[in-house]
């Protein structure tokens, strides 16, 4: 179950850092208020993670629920948009 809850964080953190990195190349956010709106919108995303493990793996532990994959949902949408600027910059 532990690397499913994994699995599912590290998706969304990918899929995420794609959404941020288009926000900011396609410039449907400001590149003055990205930081401000990746930053938040990702806290946000890591809420939405909490209600799916919940309501798909019923966790037995508090660890599980919370922190398990949280590492991994912040490295993973922090290198995905970093790569893809540093392969294409948007400023």
């Amino acid at each position: 179950m532990e690397d499913k809850i994994v699995l599912l964080r590290f998706v969304a953190g990918i899929s995420y850092g794609f959404l941020i990195y288009l926000l900011g190349l396609l410039r449907i956010v400001s590149l003055n208020n990205l930081n401000t709106f990746a930053w938040t919108g990702a806290a946000v995303l890591y809420a939405v993670t909490i209600f799916l493990t919940y309501r798909f793996f019923k966790p037995s532990k508090a660890f599980n629920l919370y922190l398990r994959g949280l590492l991994t949902f912040y490295t993973s949408w922090l290198l995905t948009s970093y790569v893809l600027n540093d392969l294409y910059s948007i400023m």
